[in-house]
């Protein structure tokens, strides 16, 4: 019986040792905290009704709500990515990707997808795992409003919501499009469009109709007017974004939902939605789906 006690003692004290050091980390290591289990829970996942695939207008810009946002930033459509995603969805489900120009150029390939999914199967996230286990859903270890992003790459009233359905989630006082333009210019003047991306998406669509008998629905998500007009001149682009959708809407069956109204709106870097007009573009693309046969 001593030992029990002792041992239940000594159960206590860690807990609290871990909890004392969550509560007491400074500022940086909480928000890399968060962002990994953000990952690592995203990474983990179980199938899920509703997939969301795409880049990081994707992933910050769409709430899947009930559904799983599997969209990575900078991300290619690459087969790697693509086979993963395929075990993300239930059958009879329905997927979602979001074709922006980046997308379907070498610009990162599937590098954030891949660096993720590797450490999703290191130490690190076998011990976040435990915590998640030991502490489930605790006011503590889910993630916390509010966040800062950092400063360096974000107008510095930007805050981040790190949602358990994969969005995340950017609150801001004031709009701003002044740095989404110049890397998408640099990203196009070196990396061109590759068709190879809408042969895999168009190989996806029709596997994943096949296999798991889902439903697709191709988007353009909106972006700044500043990015929407680069990246739709082609002498930048080398490409049209929607003529693309469209071939693989003709050759897939899938179906292309297009917002005309919602191209172009507010974003928090020049590039991604804050999350006002997030939700405006997902409730308008989910209305349009729920009056489609």
């Amino acid at each position: 019986m001593k030992n029990l006690y002792l041992f239940i003692l000594a159960l206590i004290v860690c807990v609290g040792t871990l909890v004392a050091g969550f509560a007491f980390m400074n500022h940086d290591s909480l928000n890399e905290y968060h962002d990994r289990r953000f990952w690592f829970n995203k990474m983990n996942a179980e199938a899920s009704d509703l997939l969301i695939l795409g880049d990081s207008r994707m992933y910050r810009g769409f709430d899947s709500g009930r559904g799983l946002n599997f969209a990575f930033s900078s991300n290619s459509y690459t087969k790697d990515y693509l086979e993963f995603a395929l075990s993300k969805v239930k059958e009879n489900g329905t997927v979602i990707l979001g074709i922006t120009p980046q997308s379907l150029t070498d610009y990162n390939l599937d590098d954030h997808f891949r660096l993720m999914r590797d450490q999703s199967r290191n130490v690190f996230s076998e011990s976040l795992h435990l915590l998640e286990t030991l502490i489930p859903r605790s006011n503590l270890f889910t993630f916390m409003s509010g966040e800062k992003l950092p400063w360096k790459y974000y107008p510095q009233d930007a805050r981040v919501i790190y949602h358990t359905n994969g969005w995340m989630e950017t609150l801001m006082n004031r709009p701003t499009s002044s740095m989404g333009k110049e890397s998408y210019a640099e990203a196009f003047k070196s990396h061109a469009f590759n068709p190879q991306y809408t042969e895999n998406i168009s190989n996806f669509i029709l596997e994943v109709r096949k296999l798991k008998h889902a439903r697709v629905y191709l988007v353009y998500p909106p972006t700044s007017q500043e990015v929407y007009e680069l990246e739709n001149t082609f002498a930048v682009s080398k490409m049209n974004v929607f003529e693309e959708i469209r071939k693989l809407e003709a050759s897939t069956g899938a179906t292309f939902v297009d917002v005309p109204q919602y191209h172009v709106m507010d974003t928090f870097d020049g590039d991604h939605l804050d999350s006002e007009h997030a939700r405006r573009y997902t409730k308008a693309v989910m209305d349009s789906i729920s009056q489609r046969p």
